[in-house]
């Protein structure tokens, strides 16, 4: 089947430029080639986009495609994704190592790390690099790393958190994302891997292996994550900042314009931006230019490609509830006529 390769996947619904971000950014850093299963019919723009890049395999999740039986909350969706892609890739047997990515995430691999690590360390953790937000909406270059406990005191002490904690210093999540090597032994949580009876498999940590999360980086794009995240389904299991964003932006729907604009540019200021000024005087903030690649991809080969789309074929008449972490292997491995 030729090289073995690094595989992300993804389930979104986002802008043609966020995907591209996605995509171009993925593609620079480490990964080989991308699964994007976009949650519901894409917009024509996006459509192109995603058909037209040639290391990007498009699905669109719809109603045929979930078979009438879409999880209603967004988590469950992403964990059937998660894992689908999981047993497509460990089926394929060419795709050393699977990430699962929100799209507006980028990884940030060291591709001889992974080379190198031996056979018995099964998953990884990214940790997480969040942009700052400033009210400029330019594209981010400098990233917020997690603190350790003196540095988060003195931002506590000053004023600039409300908690000396990473939680109260990252606007999304702290817990960054997981790489495994595909296998029918392990589970995908998206933010943690575990075996069959739910036991939490040990994640290696190391500078070398990071994600990059554009975390509302201009007010629109605050407003529309945010709005999207609120209608998605029921509200998702969020820290408590992070509920009253969501209870805030769903009240703001039935006021009127003018009111509505006011809530939510409040809600930005308050919830969003950063004091960059100041972070970045006690040097606390990384610099990272997405835009320039650490690391070349190793595109998959004719045959790869086939092999990838003749696996999809095959799953896709498959209720997807079937790749919920909780289905086990026998009755995955029995559906899939093994």
């Amino acid at each position: 089947m030729g090289p073995r390769r690094h595989l992300g996947a993804t389930l979104v619904k986002d802008s043609a430029a966020n995907l591209r971000r996605f995509v171009e950014g993925n593609l620079a850093h480490g990964i080989d080639h991308l699964l994007v299963v976009h949650d519901g019919p894409p917009d024509p723009d996006v459509r192109q986009l995603l058909e037209e890049a040639s290391d990007v395999t498009l699905v669109v999740a719809d109603d045929v495609w979930w078979r009438g039986d879409r999880p209603v909350t967004l988590n469950a969706r992403q964990r059937a994704v998660a894992n689908l892609a999981r047993v497509l890739a460990t089926e394929l047997g060419f795709v050393d190592w699977l990430f699962f990515l929100d799209g507006d995430e980028v990884a940030v691999l060291d591709r001889q790390l992974l080379a190198d690590l031996p056979a018995d360390v099964p998953a990884v953790r990214l940790l997480p690099l969040e942009s700052v937000t400033t009210t400029t909406g330019e594209v981010p270059s400098l990233f917020k790393h997690l603190l350790e406990k003196p540095q988060l005191r003195r931002l506590h002490r000053d004023g600039l958190i409300a908690e000396p904690r990473n939680q109260a210093y990252f606007r999304g999540h702290v817990t960054g994302k997981t790489g495994l090597r595909p296998s029918h032994d392990v589970r995908s949580w998206v933010h943690a891997v575990v075996t069959e009876t739910d036991e939490k498999v040990p994640l290696l940590e190391h500078p070398g292996l990071r994600h990059l999360h554009f975390e509302s980086p201009s007010y629109d794009e605050f407003v529309r994550k945010w709005t999207a995240l609120a209608t998605s389904g029921p509200p998702p299991a969020v820290r408590a900042a992070r509920a009253r964003v969501l209870e805030t932006v769903l009240a703001a729907q039935d006021a009127p314009a003018p009111t509505r604009e006011e809530m939510l540019r409040d809600l930005y200021a308050e919830a969003a931006l950063d004091d960059v000024e100041e972070l970045e005087a006690r040097e606390l903030l990384v610099r990272f230019d997405v835009t320039r690649p650490t690391s070349d991809h190793v595109p998959l080969t004719a045959e790869q490609h086939s092999a990838l789309a003749q696996a999809l074929d095959l799953v896709a008449p498959l209720p997807k509830q079937l790749f919920l972490p909780s289905t086990p292997t026998t009755d995955l491995l029995a559906a899939l006529g093994r």
